[in-house]
């Protein structure tokens, strides 16, 4: 039986692993500067310029059909809203990355925090958490080996989930940051400037997402504690078949909750914002 026992701890070691690599994962992905891949080329700048230019040109025609444009104020503060959608258009990448760099630096540190919390809820398991549960004869050995196997898989596809979530985000993110320049030239147009709002709720919200999902994070770290298999084990030590499976299947419940919230934080925030 001793075979069995030390599959339940290579098991366990491997937990230990998963969640490492997975939060190794997900930080990189976080860490990414979005805005310095150069995202924007140059094409989508001339066509945000171009529009820019437009609506400008139709907003002078207009004020000149309406005999408005009778004095020389009226064409230089058309030439400078012309010269800051320019100037905004050009740097809109460091605008909006700085945006998405300030909401995910309040985020990030606590989902270091929460992936510390998850693996020392699931991944601590170690010998004296498994030998309560040995039986008389060992069995109960073989029986903790399938728990964590399925454990294992458990939290594998959890941590993978978790992970393309993010990974969406930061997609949807850089497509916000690849079309930013166009939406934001609409804003030139008093007709068309309810498209450039819209553009800016919806990025603002997507954004934000890093930051719910660090608030997520922390309000996990307040409960996780609840749910370590260590002390579990002390608590309902003896109690048979039931109480292997619950030491070690209850933190995997607390990560599966964690898990569908972040998945539902998308459409939190974009309630928030109406976008």
């Amino acid at each position: 039986m001793e075979i069995f026992k030390d599959n339940a701890l290579a098991y366990a070691d491997l937990i230990s692993s998963i969640i490492n690599s997975f939060k190794a994962i997900i930080l990189n992905i976080l860490g990414i500067n979005i805005y310095e891949a150069n995202i924007v080329t140059t094409g989508i700048e001339s066509a945000a310029l171009s529009l820019a230019g437009l609506f400008l040109a139709m907003e002078m025609i207009s004020m000149i059909s309406e005999f408005r444009f009778e004095r020389i104020e009226d064409a230089i503060r058309l030439w400078i809203k012309l010269l800051f959608a320019k100037i905004i258009i050009e740097n809109s990448s460091n605008i909006i990355g700085s945006i998405y760099d300030l909401f995910k630096g309040l985020g990030v540190v606590s989902i270091d925090d929460g992936f510390s919390k998850i693996s020392g809820s699931i991944g601590n398991i170690t010998e004296a958490a498994i030998e309560p549960n040995k039986g008389l004869l060992g069995e109960g050995y073989i029986f903790s080996c399938i728990v964590l196997l399925i454990v294992t898989l458990v939290v594998s596809a959890l941590l993978i989930m978790l992970t393309i979530e993010i990974m969406g985000i930061v997609f949807e993110i850089g497509i916000h940051q690849a079309i930013g320049p166009i939406a934001i030239s609409t804003l030139c147009n008093s007709t068309a400037r309810s498209t450039g709002i819209a553009f800016i709720k919806s990025y603002s919200a997507v954004c934000l997402q890093t930051t719910v999902i660090g608030a997520i994070f922390t309000v996990y770290v307040k409960f996780a504690d609840k749910f370590i298999v260590s002390d579990l084990s002390e608590k309902i030590a003896g109690v048979g078949a039931f109480g292997i499976m619950f030491r070690f299947l209850s933190p995997v419940l607390s990560l599966a909750v964690l898990c569908i919230t972040v998945k539902k934080s998308g459409d939190l925030t974009k309630r928030m914002f109406g976008a």
